[in-house]
């Protein structure tokens, strides 16, 4: 039993994705997801802020417990229940056999930290990002939900922005070429990652690609947020079409108070906490 939540979560049983249609609510699910992405327990507080907030709360009060046991009836009987229950606290027991893309991600990323040279990182790294499939939380539409999609969106940003260093630096450019791009799409408007894209074409003998990604920044800088490249993305794209590039291309300030005219969110301090982000562990 797996619970996938990069990409449209959903949870599979022996390798198939269980019909939407067996869960009463999309509620009973989401409250599985929300419980799995807090292992060290939620208190029942918190969960009816979550699922049923403000004037949703006396009938919250009602239909918690009901819903927490159409959870457990839905899920598959094991040696252990699904779900244990500490006073007012609620956590998923650890011994219960289901396994989550969001937990292997955080495993990975907890290896990486403690690798011992830049080779396994990168190793680490490479498992974590293999395991983020897709948008995460994707179709979930509640603040909550938003809050760990924005935070993840960041977490992963910055992972791949990493992984794309260690290889750039391993001289492995066409890989490092790949996650930079997918750095990209979780963050069109970061300049430095652009640089290193170009950086990058430029090493692969590609200088006229570097020249259309460096088209593609300036036209979406003056489209979405009516501004030029800063001064500084403009004097390393010099120097990379000029053959003079520096060792490492220089990462240029970020944009302070630029929203974009399209209206992109901003990311938030998320209120709740990715697991394992803050040294949280399922097990």
């Amino acid at each position: 039993m797996r619970l996938v939540l990069y990409g449209p979560p959903h949870l599979r049983l022996d390798g198939r994705p269980l019909s939407a249609s067996a869960w009463r609510t999309q509620r009973a699910f989401q409250m599985l997801v929300f419980l799995a992405l807090h292992p060290r327990g939620v208190e029942r507080d918190l969960l009816l802020d979550r699922f049923w907030p403000g004037r949703q709360a006396a009938a919250g009060r009602r239909n918690l417990h009901p819903t927490l046991s159409y959870v457990r009836s839905v899920l598959p009987r094991a040696s252990v229940a699904p779900i244990v229950r500490e006073s007012t606290r609620y956590a998923l027991d650890p011994a219960y056999p289901m396994t989550c893309d969001a937990w292997d991600v955080d495993q990975a990323l907890d290896e990486g930290r403690h690798a011992k040279d830049s080779r396994a990182r990168r190793a680490a790294l490479e498992r974590a990002v293999g395991f983020a499939t897709g948008r995460f939380l994707d179709g979930f539409y509640s603040d909550w939900a938003d809050e760990l999609h924005l935070r993840e969106q960041d977490r992963m940003s910055k992972l791949l922005l990493e992984l794309g260093e260690l290889c750039r630096a391993a001289g492995d450019h066409e890989e490092a070429l790949s996650h930079f791009r997918r750095a990209l799409e979780l963050d069109a408007y970061r300049e430095g990652t652009s640089l290193a894209i170009m950086e990058c074409h430029v090493r692969l003998g590609n200088r006229r690609a570097a020249m259309v990604e460096f088209d593609r920044l300036k036209t979406l800088l003056r489209t979405e947020l009516g501004v030029e490249p800063l001064p500084e993305t403009e004097d390393a794209v010099r120097q990379l079409l000029s053959g003079d590039a520096p060792a490492d291309t220089p990462e240029p300030r970020r944009r302070k108070s630029v929203q974009p005219v399209a209206g992109l969110r901003a990311v938030g301090s998320a209120q709740v906490r990715l697991k394992g982000a803050g040294g949280e562990s399922r097990r």
